[in-house]
Order: C-alpha cells, then sequence, then structure tokens
C-alpha cells in the first residue's frame, strides 16, 4: 500500500507543480505587474517556502526576475516570446495579415485584427497606415473591450447575461472622458453595434482618435474575431467616416469568406 501510494505522489506532484507554476505565472498582469513573495503566497495561498521554489525554477528558465533588488518579482522574457510563437502561427493571423495590409494602404489609416481573450481584447495584428513603419511585430496587447471599437464589436457578439457576467467582478474603468463606464450605457449600445453591423470608437480610448470596427464570422456565422481601422482623427467628416466603416465592414467580409462565413 504505501509503495502504490509512494508511486501515486510521483505521478501526481509534477502535475502540481505545473500547475502551481501556471497559476503562479497568472498573477501577472497589466494591474499587477510585480508581486513580493508575500503577496504570491497569499493570492496562491500556498506556504512560502513553496512559492520560493516556484520562483526559483522559473527565474532559472526565464519566466520571471528579480525587479531591481527591491524584493519584487516580474515577468521574464520567455513568456513573451513563447507568446510571440503562439500568435505568429494561428491561423487567423496568418490568413487575415494580406487583407490587413491592403486595408491599411485603402483607407491610409491603422489596420488591426483582435479576438476577446478572459474579458479583455486581445490585439493579434496590428498594421501602420505608414509602409515604412511596418515590421508586423507580435503586439499582445489587452485593454478593457467597452473602450474599443473592436470591443464592442466583440461584446455584441455576446449574450447579455454573458456581457454581464464579464464585468461582475471588474469595473468600466474610464481611460478617457468619453469612456462608457457603465452598463445601462454599454448594453443599448451593443444593440446598435449588432443592428447596424459595425462599431464606432468616438474619443473613446484615446482623445484625438476615432476607430471603426466590424466582425469576422466563421463558417457557423459566429463572430471569431474584429477587425479596425484606428487613429483616425477625431471629429472628421461624415463622408469620411462613411468610408471607413464601408472599408472596414467590406475586409471583415473578405476575412470571414476565407474562414467559410456565407456570403
Amino acid at each position: 500500500m504505501m509503495v502504490q501510494l509512494a508511486r501515486m505522489t510521483a505521478q501526481v506532484a509534477p502535475g502540481q507543480s505545473i500547475g502551481r507554476a501556471l497559476r503562479l505565472l497568472r498573477c501577472f498582469s497589466d494591474a499587477h505587474p510585480s508581486h513580493t513573495l508575500s503577496e504570491l503566497s497569499r493570492q496562491l495561498e500556498l506556504a512560502p517556502s513553496t512559492v520560493s521554489r516556484l520562483l526559483s525554477v522559473l527565474e532559472e528558465y526565464g519566466y520571471v526576475r528579480r525587479a531591481n533588488g527591491n524584493g519584487h518579482y516580474t515577468l521574464g522574457l520567455a513568456p513573451i516570446a513563447l507568446a510571440s510563437v503562439a500568435i505568429s502561427q494561428m491561423d487567423l493571423r496568418r490568413q487575415s495579415l494580406p487583407f490587413l495590409e491592403m486595408l491599411a494602404d485603402t483607407s491610409h489609416y491603422n489596420a488591426n485584427l483582435a479576438v476577446l481573450y478572459e474579458g479583455d481584447v486581445l490585439f493579434l495584428a496590428r498594421v501602420p497606415a505608414a509602409k515604412e513603419l511596418r515590421a508586423y511585430t507580435i503586439t499582445g496587447t489587452r485593454n478593457a473591450p467597452q473602450c474599443h471599437a473592436v470591443g464592442k464589436v466583440l461584446l455584441a457578439a455576446l449574450p447579455e447575461k454573458a456581457v454581464r457576467a464579464l464585468y461582475t467582478d471588474r469595473a468600466m474603468e474610464a481611460v478617457t472622458p468619453r469612456t462608457i463606464t457603465t452598463m445601462d450605457a454599454l448594453l443599448p449600445e451593443l444593440a446598435r453595434v449588432r443592428a447596424q453591423g459595425y462599431a464606432v470608437d468616438d474619443e473613446e480610448f484615446a482623445i484625438g482618435r476615432v476607430g471603426v470596427a466590424a466582425p469576422v464570422r466563421d463558417e457557423s456565422g459566429g463572430t471569431i474575431a474584429a477587425i479596425s481601422l484606428s487613429s483616425i482623427p477625431a471629429s472628421p467628416p461624415a463622408e469620411d467616416l462613411a468610408h471607413a466603416i464601408r472599408l472596414v465592414k467590406q475586409f471583415a467580409t473578405h476575412i470571414s469568406r476565407t474562414f467559410g462565413a456565407p456570403g
């Protein structure tokens, strides 16, 4: 019996350690980019000695690093390298990039591709309007969805119950004075997005800048991503804004067709 127990422990312990290490890495975010050992211990509900061992291994392999010798840990460079590989190999990104290039060339604005990940907008690609700036680096940037045109499109694809659930434990923080900050304002906006097939952020993420977005769909007709044009100067002439909206909807349809969407 003791031999069987030892074998079971040997089998389970490595998986448990990996799980704990992954939970530790997920403690880091834009809102909380650094932690002390004691903070991680409390958050993970693990003994400080256990957390210390996990940090030592993660530090050895470049997943965390000590921040300026002040007792804080931050993410290392290894997660960035893995994220770059993961995103660059995504079929969605690969197939969308040529269309984003054409969209940026045609519109003379920045073209973007984003998905919804754990309640945030995750940007998979950004193509600058200026060709000389096109390095196609992986962004991986995450932002609150209600302040972005792409975020509104992605939220509009969800049932109201799911939208409410996303904000159960998080506030709608004002990025600018024009950001939507209440559910009473957000839900009617999402209804408009669904009805018109596109979204606009009117200086809701950056003062002086407007964005427009449309959904990318798959063969089921469901929204799998959103593309946008950003850095449009604020208060554009009506015909210029309408032209940008037509373009983003047109290219969203082109990308959707590559994923089997009807139409």
